[in-house]
């Protein structure tokens, strides 16, 4: 059982007078309109069907309430098959018009998340596997001579997980360039499939970097190109890069390795004002 919080992020004071949401299980709505066909309506406990439509209420619950205009709903159910899956979802306003559909990909029941943190990922750590041996992840690395790689704490407003950003930076009278990279390690504690994402932080003063699984080996692979981090306010946002299993894979996909820890490198596309990657 998971629980699924549809939302709208990043409002900035706008209003857009949302009062439900529509979703699916990997069933794709882009030509699935309110006006037209109101769905399914959501109540907890639901046997969800994939491919139907369901229908939530924007009530700050379950969606089953009283309407908050421009609120949330958070719903909860079991997808029928241990896999991946893809949620969609679209939001539904006071005149019933329906937006773009916004996607949400997972894995069903197969293990807990790992995390690896903005002060271990620039310090490194000694992670604990499934089996109960342990892997000594290294810390970051970077080609820089100019920027440093720290540990950012958390700021005025925005908080980081376990307190810090791992961060490639200008120091105080040079600047990170163009072509800089920064390696940041991780360690999966088993074998298997795994879904790999990012909380990522946007500023007015970062820049434009891409973001490769495995960089310098035969399996490099690039997750996230040309990711403009330029925002106004700063903001963080969770980024999915990719499903990733350990062994023979599809070729279009990336590879995860376990007990030996996988670099995940980030590039600086063009020098931006001051700080300019950061993961």
């Amino acid at each position: 059982m998971g629980t699924f919080t549809l939302t709208l992020p990043d409002r900035q004071g706008k209003n857009y007078g949302v009062v439900g949401y529509l979703f699916s299980l990997d069933g794709d709505l882009a030509n699935f309109n309110y006006a037209q066909n109101k769905g399914i309506a959501w109540t907890p406990g639901t046997v969800i069907t994939p491919g139907a439509v369901y229908y939530a209420k924007a009530d700050n619950s379950n969606g089953t309430g009283t309407v908050v205009t421009d609120g949330s709903t958070a719903v909860a159910f079991a997808p029928r098959s241990s896999n991946k899956h893809v949620l969609f979802a679209k939001t539904v306003n006071t005149a019933g018009t329906t937006s773009g559909e916004q996607t949400y990909r997972f894995i069903a029941g197969t293990t807990n998340p790992i995390y690896a943190y903005g002060n271990d990922l620039i310090s490194g750590w000694t992670a604990t596997n499934t089996d109960g041996t342990t892997t000594v992840v290294p810390p970051a690395t970077t080609t820089s001579t100019t920027g440093s790689l720290i540990a950012q704490p958390s700021q005025a407003g925005y908080f980081f997980a376990n307190g810090y950003q791992a961060m490639l930076s200008n120091r105080t009278t040079t600047k990170v360039a163009q072509g800089d990279a920064a390696t940041f390690y991780f360690n999966l504690p088993r074998s298997g499939f795994w879904q790999i994402g990012a909380n990522l932080t946007t500023g007015a003063d970062y820049g434009n970097y891409s973001v490769v699984l495995d960089a310098g080996t035969a399996g490099a692979t690039t997750l996230l190109p040309g990711f403009e981090a330029w925002s106004n306010p700063t903001a963080t946002r969770y980024v999915d890069v990719g499903l990733v299993m350990n062994g023979t894979l599809p070729a279009t996909w990336p590879r995860a390795c376990t007990r030996s820890p996988s670099p995940w490198s980030v590039s600086t596309r063009r020098r931006p004002a001051t700080r300019p990657a950061s993961t």
